[in-house]
């Protein structure tokens, strides 16, 4: 007789009726064929199938949806909602979602009340009530703000958020993942995480506020706010960062860095003042440091005209190495003609002219000496005679460089004449 209970059984388990192909099919067929499983269930029931086989008869009553089980088996469940969705099964196995919300109140009574009822459970309750702020706001108290920020992200994109939060924020969902961010960036170790979550905000005055305060604790560091920075537009911080960092550079020594940052910033200005320091280092040392910078500035040399002049003077040195003199002469020339150098780098270029000036092969004709002679009179005669540019002196070591210049050009001057004469 066991043995016959228990295929009894297991025939019930095997013929309970199932939703196959989906919920697109229609459920009037389900509800037929569940009504007829239940007609058979409960027939075995009162056959005494399973009398003095206790277990089988439990589970009997719960295939025929007995209510009165489920309240004699409420220390199998840890919550409300294990308890409700069970006993749906059982009663009503096709049930709409809006449903669900009038179906707690008997779970919650038969496990002692609302007043049993935990944290989760109320977060749980209320969503099954379609009270989403609360979900949200319990949910945000209970288990945080990563809960709160994710499931209004998730009802965001179902299109189910559309509710303001106040004047502070566009939307809930925006509010909620600044909140986040905000708790994440406040660890050094995951400001990018939390940047990621600004980005979703959609306000990036917001993303460029939180930026602006991020440490600039590296090079690297640095380099990936700029990257944020480019990726979304905010150009005025990344040249702002930009410029923190070739200042620090500069005030380290670090000229080649500066000048990349300074290069990174597109601020005029500031590359000026680089190219100036890099002019001044190779007037006193006569030498050029970072060459790799210097000789891969490219278009970045327009930025400005002190920049211009020194990606120019570097060419004009190459092309000096080189042997090229007739070339490096003409580009001397044109550079102190443009009038792009500034002043106080005149008598540099005109002491870089005696190599060309001492040439066998004669580098400048009379017209491009007597150019270099007016350059030569405007250093030496400028404010009087007595100064350079800026106040500037003109020390005892500048005036032999004069004397020594203006000899040169005499003499390249006299040869030109005659090998003109001669032609």
């Amino acid at each position: 007789r066991t043995r016959r209970a228990y295929v009894a059984i297991d025939d019930l388990m095997r013929r309970m009726p199932r939703l196959v192909g989906g919920p697109a099919r229609p459920t009037a067929e389900l509800n037929v064929r569940w009504r007829h499983w239940q007609d058979d269930c409960a027939r075995c029931l009162q056959g005494d199938e399973f009398a003095g086989l206790p277990n089988l008869e439990t589970i009997c009553r719960i295939f025929c949806g007995d209510a009165a089980v489920f309240a004699e088996l409420q220390n199998l469940f840890d919550s409300f909602f294990e308890l409700m969705v069970s006993q749906l099964l059982y009663t009503r196995p096709i049930v709409s979602a809006f449903e669900l919300q009038y179906h707690t109140r008997d779970a919650i009574q038969i496990l002692g009340g609302a007043a049993e009822l935990s944290a989760l459970d109320r977060i749980v309750l209320a969503a099954l009530e379609f009270d989403v702020h609360h979900v949200i706001k319990a949910g945000g108290g209970h288990l945080g703000f990563w809960f709160a920020a994710h499931f209004a992200d998730l009802l965001h994109h179902a299109g189910e958020l559309d509710a303001p939060v106040g004047a502070g924020s566009d939307r809930l969902r925006e509010f909620l993942l600044a909140e986040y961010a905000h708790g994440l960036m406040r660890d050094p170790s995951l400001w990018q995480l939390g940047v990621d979550y600004l980005t979703r905000c959609g306000d990036m005055g917001l993303l460029e506020a939180y930026l602006e305060r991020v440490p600039l604790n590296s090079n690297t560091k640095a380099r990936k706010i700029i990257r944020v920075c480019e990726n979304h537009g905010l150009n005025d911080l990344s040249a702002s960062i930009s410029k923190v960092m070739g200042v620090r550079a500069m005030r380290n020594g670090n000229s080649g860095a500066a000048l990349t940052w300074a290069l990174r910033s597109k601020h005029a200005a500031f590359a000026s003042s680089i190219a100036d320091r890099f002019l001044t280092e190779y007037g006193r040392t006569g030498g050029f440091s970072c060459l790799d910078i210097v000789d891969n500035l490219g278009p970045s040399m327009l930025l400005s005209d002190q920049l211009t002049f020194l990606g120019k003077y570097r060419e004009f040195h190459v092309m000096y190495g080189e042997r090229r003199f007739a070339e490096a002469g003409q580009l001397l020339l044109s550079l102190l003609e443009s009038k792009i150098p500034a002043r106080k780098f005149w008598l540099m270029l005109l002491m870089d002219s005696l190599p060309l000036l001492e040439q066998e092969k004669i580098v400048f004709d009379s017209a491009q000496t007597y150019e270099l002679m007016q350059c030569l009179f405007v250093v030496s005669d400028q404010e009087g005679g007595s100064v350079l540019h800026d106040g500037e002196k003109l020390g005892e070591g500048s005036v032999d460089k004069i004397k020594l210049i203006s000899l040169a050009l005499s003499r390249n001057l006299a040869r030109t004449i005659i090998e003109e004469a001669d032609e």
